[in-house]
């Protein structure tokens, strides 16, 4: 069960990955795809919760050069977005907390992007919004 856990959650993540690639959301004719991908992705994260954890396990930010940080950021955003997956993020807060901290530290080579503003955005009203159902999680000045 464990090594179609971690199959499946590579394959989420090339997925993720492709729907944020600027060569798919240039083409105004891949909307379709991106939904269906999109939608078949949180499907199995939302219905496998270890199945999120490994997805986040496996992003790995010191691996990654200049031009796939912005990347990363955007698939985390987008499951920050998506609010069936809010509890199950709030679960992970610590990894999530993790990544965000190695996000900013690897991205200060350059000035604040918008890429990251966005994300660190989307990480406090995510926390701010299971704030109150959650007492102790981890505050977006906890980061820095």
């Amino acid at each position: 069960m464990e090594q179609v856990l971690r199959f499946l959650s590579q394959c989420c993540l090339s997925l993720l990955a492709l729907l944020v690639t600027p060569q798919l959301e240039a083409a105004a004719e891949a909307e379709h795809k991106r939904e269906e991908i999109w939608g078949s992705c949180v499907t199995a994260l939302s219905s496998v919760p270890r199945l999120l954890r490994m997805v986040l396990q496996s992003m790995h930010v010191g691996d990654l050069n200049e031009e796939e940080l912005p990347q990363l950021g955007r698939i985390l955003s987008m499951l920050l977005q998506h609010t069936p997956l809010h509890n199950q993020l709030l679960a992970n807060a610590a990894l999530l907390q993790e990544l965000l901290q190695d996000l900013t530290r690897y991205s200060q080579s350059a000035s604040r992007e918008q890429w990251l503003t966005d994300l660190l955005y989307c990480y406090s009203v995510t926390v701010a919004h299971g704030s109150s159902a959650h007492r102790g999680s981890l505050g977006l000045r906890d980061i820095y």
